[in-house]
């Protein structure tokens, strides 16, 4: 979402709160899925249409290998899908 600074003196956006549940699949693969909620502030509110939205996400991430305690490679998928209420 884009909006200009100009329609409102307002300037807080908004808050999100997640809720995240994670899960040590294998020693190399950490899983995790989660819910957002984001809380539309007075400058969405103000400065044009805008709702609280709702979100649900999820990731895969593997790390190759460790060295001396420290990791050597990560990577990681994400998937997410919105909905505004």
């Amino acid at each position: 979402m884009l909006r200009p600074g100009t329609g409102t003196d307002a300037r807080y956006v908004g808050a999100e709160l997640d809720l995240l549940a994670n899960h040590q699949i294998t020693r190399h693969l950490l899983g995790y899925v989660a819910y957002g909620h984001f809380f539309t502030g007075p400058f969405i509110n103000r400065s044009g249409p805008g709702r609280d939205s709702d979100f649900v996400y999820a990731a895969l991430q593997y790390t190759c290998s460790e060295r001396d305690g420290q990791t050597v490679a990560t990577g990681a998928g994400f998937a997410g899908i919105t909905r505004p209420n």
